[in-house]
Order: structure tokens, then C-alpha cells, then sequence
């Protein structure tokens, strides 16, 4: 049984948006560690939170670029690019989110 592509790009805008959102709150979350950090922390600290979340809008950026092309696409069901763009882009943003996610674990 083959899935019809239009169900594959409603799933991806869902994955990408729902990714997205995580992305957003932890991003927002880091920023919210790092501005909550003593006066008396070293700079360094700080930097490397403040690093860690300008770092977050990276994937972020992908999984929106993600699900507004496949989205686009369903509305141009004939343009080959828009199909390329959404089917290789998920991988990207879903390989740029595990990127972070690991990057994420080792800076913090």
C-alpha cells in the first residue's frame, strides 16, 4: 500500500511545527537560565548560555523552512522543487535537531 504524498506533507508540516515549538521553548527557556545567572558569574558561563540559545533558532529556522514548503506544496502539487524542498528539508531539520540536541548535551 503506497501513502499518498499530500498525507506525507500534512505529516511533515505537523512534525516540523511540532519540533519547532520544543525547539522554541527550550530556546526560550536557556535565555530565561542565562539572564537568571548571579551578576558574579563568569562571563564565560554566560556566553556559553547565551551561545547555546542564539545556536537554537539554527534548526529552528529549518523545521519552519520545512513545513511552510511542504505546506506551499499542497497547494502546487506540480512543482517538483517545492516536492524536493519539503521531502529533503524534514531530513535536514530533523538531522540539524538531533545535531542540537547532541551540541545542546556536551556545551551544557
Amino acid at each position: 500500500m503506497e501513502v499518498p504524498l499530500k498525507d506525507i506533507a500534512i505529516a511533515v508540516i505537523g512534525g516540523a511545527a511540532g519540533i519547532a515549538a520544543i525547539l522554541l521553548v527550550f530556546v526560550t527557556f536557556v535565555v530565561s537560565r542565562a539572564d537568571a545567572l548571579p551578576g558574579e558569574a563568569a562571563d564565560r558561563v554566560i556566553k556559553r548560555y547565551t551561545r547555546v540559545a542564539k545556536m537554537g533558532f539554527i534548526p529552528l529556522v529549518i523545521q519552519v523552512f520545512a513545513a511552510f514548503t511542504a505546506y506551499w506544496w499542497l497547494f502546487h502539487m506540480g512543482s517538483v522543487t517545492l516536492l524536493n524542498l519539503w521531502k529533503y528539508g524534514f531530513l535536514a531539520a530533523l538531522g540539524s535537531f538531533l545535531l542540537y540536541a547532541a551540541w545542546v548535551l556536551w556545551m551544557l
